[in-house]
């Protein structure tokens, strides 16, 4: 500390590396290690009070290296999310983390990305006292804020940031993108065009007047109260998402100019005068978030739960709208999964045989992948088109409803998860039934095919004892690892929801049935009625179509590209597994062993519930998060739900003789705390 400080007291140039030195000294080596900051602080503070040599010298050096350094890019910029988008974003932070920013040396970003590299720094920096920190302002002779004149060069750095930060909101603000989100305002004058013009005349009455004569004055009142609008305004954007939805070009429009006026409201209750606590309050308070912003500036993980949450929100809110309904409620409904779920049993059960008879085709591994992906999409797409249920669907489909739930309307809300877990259990022995519904029709579904296939082309052993003893050895659990396959399957039946909620978010934001109903071209060959038609076939099943078809080409290929990067990775599904054992039973012409029989029986039931779990954890987690809450959420919910399962375990896989509150009454409760 000593040694740094006489290199700086003898110091003619301003050489910033020397506070890069002084400052490393303060620095603790860990992290969570304040109280050395603080000790540090408070002894350089020592020797500057006693050493009157060195404190001349250090209060040069900081009056030349602060003297005519530009800083109005540093308070408007830092931290602000850039104009590239998503990608480039997210990209030019890993880059810029990897290889820091150099900037000029005539600038003050140079010294605060030199000085505060540590992305630590913020956290130490906060904990040294303001006092401290008054001190050492006195002892340096900086003035305050409050004793600037307005033609000093700090404070026409700071007004060019205020208006620079004016401008690009109010530009910002025109974009199409951004219009369109609120097209009840589309009459009225934008709170942003007059916030601009009174940023300007702000500026022009602080340059004639003085800081000190504009104090009272209505105009600075008026700013506030533009500032407070443009706020709204965008409120009101994101509001409308669930009408317009939501791209991630617009998330990123919104986010920045969200963060743009909010640095422009700190800047300008920074300039304008009050009654500090402190005589350098403001400007340490100043000092403080600068330091948080540079130590933040690269981190990808805020930038994507930032910008993320809007579209997420807007993507698990639409999963389950594409026209399957996955929570039953009534016997009635319970049954009607049950035939539901038989029919996509079925359906599987013949899918199995068509990818067994695809696995004889001599070509590539990748042709394989393309064979399999085709006969898993079609399948799928069947499924969904006639109605019926594929098990393990419905958690991906339903966590927007369950997260819901614990959706907290006000912020002295209390979440009920006690109601999350009534939702949970209907949700659980929906899936349950639907297991049911589909491993019991697979699996006789399978053999009857290939006594069928047999009988009409005339074919003798399809099932080859190759083949039977991979089929089971891949359903037994001791002689493979199909549980963890199992996991690989439930990740992906987690993005076909999402992918589904995206296509319908797309489609309503840029309004592709419309387009298709208007297009020029197709209306010069087809009839308005079929256009209709057409569109609003898109618009009720883009979701279901898109998410089902990837489901499959996800499910169709793992195999494949395990097998090419040498990866021990599969899928196992709950309902194939139950058709390929079918498929089994007829090659080894039903000679299976009771053990093994237990042992394939266990190792289905088990793919299925980790089909369901992870499906489930990863829906509901992405759900949570879109709506501000934190994964650790997670943690009374599954308490909630285990008190619940152990209070009344039926309930979890039988609907109850009595149903008490219907579903949407419930929902409805979520939302609105005063009913009770």
């Amino acid at each position: 500390m000593f040694d740094a400080l006489v290199k700086i007291a003898k110091d003619r140039e301003a050489n910033p590396d020397l506070l890069i030195e002084l400052v490393q000294e303060i620095r603790p080596s860990k992290s969570s290690n304040y109280s050395h900051a603080i000790e540090k602080f408070s002894d350089m503070l020592f020797v500057l009070e006693k050493d009157e040599y060195l404190l001349s010298g250090f209060r040069t050096y900081v009056h030349r290296l602060l003297k005519n350094r530009k800083f109005s890019s540093l308070v408007a910029d830092l931290g602000i999310i850039s104009e590239g988008g998503f990608t480039r974003e997210i990209s030019k932070r890993f880059y810029n983390k990897i290889l820091p920013v150099q900037h000029a040396e005539s600038g003050m970003e140079y010294v605060v990305s030199n000085v505060f590299y540590n992305a630590n720094d913020a956290q130490w920096f906060s904990k040294i006292a303001i006092a401290d920190w008054e001190k050492l302002f006195d002892l340096l002779a900086i003035k305050p804020i409050q004793q600037l004149s307005s033609d000093s060069f700090a404070m026409e750095q700071l007004l060019f940031a205020i208006e620079l930060l004016a401008m690009r909101i109010c530009g910002t603000a025109m974009d199409y993108s951004l219009l369109k989100m609120v097209p009840e305002l589309e009459n009225l004058e934008s709170p942003f065009i007059s916030l601009q013009k009174d940023i300007v005349l702000l500026i022009d009455k602080i340059k004639s007047k003085g800081m000190h004569g504009i104090q009272d004055d209505i105009d600075a009142k008026h700013v506030n109260l533009l500032l407070k609008q443009c706020r709204d305004y965008l409120q009101r954007a994101i509001r409308n998402k669930d009408k317009f939805g939501i791209s991630f070009y617009t998330t990123i429009k919104l986010v920045r100019m969200q963060q743009q006026l909010m640095r422009l409201q700190m800047l300008l209750d920074y300039i304008m005068p009050n009654n500090d606590e402190y005589k350098h309050g403001k400007t340490i308070k100043l000092m403080q978030h600068v330091i948080e912003l540079n130590s933040n500036k690269n981190n990808v993980g805020a930038f994507w739960r930032e910008t993320t949450k809007l579209v997420s929100y807007q993507i698990t809110q639409h999963s389950g709208k594409t026209g399957e309904h996955y929570i039953t409620e009534t016997k009635k409904e319970y049954f009607k999964m049950l035939y539901s779920a038989a029919g996509g049993g079925v359906v599987v059960g013949m899918l199995s045989l068509f990818k067994m008879n695809y696995s004889y085709i001599d070509t590539s591994l990748f042709g394989h992948a393309f064979y399999y992906s085709i006969n898993y999409a079609l399948g799928f797409i069947a499924i969904y088109l006639m109605h019926f249920t594929l098990a393990t669907k419905q958690p991906a489909m339903t966590a927007a409803t369950l997260a819901a739930a614990v959706e907290p309307v006000g912020e002295k809300l209390k979440v009920d998860y006690t109601k999350f877990a009534s939702l949970f259990s209907r949700l659980f022995r929906s899936q349950f039934i639907a297991f049911v519904g589909n491993v019991f029709f697979a699996l006789p579904t399978a053999i009857l095919m290939v006594y069928l296939w047999q009988w009409i082309f005339g074919v003798q052993d399809i099932v080859t004892p190759e083949k039977t003893a991979k089929l089971l050895k891949e359903t037994n659990l001791f002689k493979s690892p199909a549980l963890s396959h199992a996991a690989v399957a439930g990740v992906y039946l987690f993005l076909s929801g999402l992918i589904s909620g995206y296509y319908i978010n797309r489609n309503i934001h840029d309004g592709i049935s419309k387009r298709i109903k208007k297009h020029p071209l197709l209306r010069r060959f087809l009839p308005a009625t079929a256009l209709e038609k057409i569109a609003s076939f898109y618009n009720k099943h883009i979701g279901g179509l898109s998410g089902n078809f990837w489901l499959g080409v996800f499910l169709g290929t793992t195999g494949a590209v395990g097998v090419f990067f040498g990866l021990n990775i599969d899928i196992r599904h709950i309902t194939f597994s139950a058709g390929n054992f079918g498929l089994a039973l007829v090659g080894s012409e039903f000679n299976i062993g009771f053990w093994q029989i237990l042992a394939i029986t266990l190792t289905i039931g088990l793919i299925g519930f980790v089909n369901f779990i992870v499906s489930f954890s990863l829906s509901l987690t992405v759900a949570l998060r879109s709506r501000g809450l934190r994964f650790k959420e997670l943690i009374p919910i599954g308490a909630a739900i285990w008190v619940a399962f152990l209070k009344n375990k039926k309930v979890f896989f039988f609907p109850p003789a009595k149903v008490v509150l219907p579903l949407e009454a419930e929902s409805k409760l979520f939302k609105n705390p005063e009913n009770k």
